[in-house]
């Protein structure tokens, strides 16, 4: 067994654009476009974080959200539990090939390679603004539109791919 490298932001946004074989030795550079930043460990690494996040799955109704959690916003909501009075399915229900009776327990990856959204963008200090305004008098650009992904506990049955 070897131990593989973290998983960076970066890795995870260039290895959903491309496509490509495994070699079997960790150390091979990645030869691809766009260009992977790192050597095939961690794009085995990074392979293994996306289908990890994906496929964390549970039964409906196994988990509850945490009743302390009382975020407004439901897609926000990350605190769950083992739902104490939750009753095995059917297995049929369980094998129905619609995928209503599983749910994501896993955060979604974003597409900026993080789970939880980072504003990437360059801030400036409030004393650097008050110079800069005076000698430049150029737009400043929008703040980033924070990425969403899937609320945790959602039906695999609404999944896009």
């Amino acid at each position: 067994w070897k131990l593989l490298p973290d998983v960076v932001p970066k890795q995870i946004v260039v290895a959903r654009q491309m496509r490509k074989f495994f070699t079997g030795r960790l150390d091979a550079p990645v030869v691809c476009y766009p260009p992977f930043p790192g050597n095939e460990g961690n794009y085995l690494r990074t392979q293994i974080a996306l289908i990890t996040a994906g496929t964390h799955v549970s039964p409906l109704g196994y988990y509850t959200f945490d009743e302390e959690d009382t975020e407004e916003d439901e897609s926000a909501r990350e605190n769950f539990v083992v739902n104490e009075e939750f009753e095995e399915k059917p297995r049929a229900e369980l094998l129905d090939a619609t995928l209503a009776g599983w749910v994501h327990h896993a955060p979604y990856v974003l597409p900026q390679g993080r789970c939880r959204w980072v504003d990437a963008s360059p801030k400036r200090d409030d004393e650097e603004e008050d110079n800069d305004e005076e000698e430049h008098d150029e737009e400043e650009p929008a703040a980033a539109e924070p990425e969403t992904g899937p609320p945790l506990l959602q039906p695999l049955q609404n999944d896009k791919d």
